[in-house]
């Protein structure tokens, strides 16, 4: 099913999105459970740069535990997301394999323990 600029599969309850879907857009691809028409529950969303977020949802944005694999510096973020962002206790995996555990501020490291 075609919607604005994206293309939509999978279950619809009361003429929108629920349950499992693919969810495909200009920006990339979006694999995981629906409710109410929006991302809600466990799903991944990939970038066309090759960039990944495999996690939880809430009413579309990410919120909950999560990974970021981020295709253009080849990095690894880990915690838990707030309302989009990387907040409070998490993990850093630098391109060398390198790990770090910190603590995440609106998705910046604030420091490293």
């Amino acid at each position: 099913m075609k919607y604005n600029d994206s293309t939509y599969e999978g279950g619809f309850h009361e003429n929108t999105f629920n349950g499992r879907g693919k969810l495909t857009n200009s920006k990339g691809v979006y694999i995981g459970d629906f409710k109410d028409g929006q991302q809600n529950g466990y799903g991944e969303y990939s970038w066309k740069d090759g960039s990944i977020y495999r996690g939880y949802f809430r009413n579309g944005e990410r919120e909950g535990d999560g990974e970021y694999y981020n295709a253009k510096n080849q990095s690894i973020a880990r915690g838990h997301w707030k309302k989009g962002l990387l907040n409070g206790n998490g993990e850093y995996f630098e391109p060398t394999g390198a790990k770090h555990r910190c603590i995440w501020e609106n998705s910046k490291i604030k420091s490293i323990i």
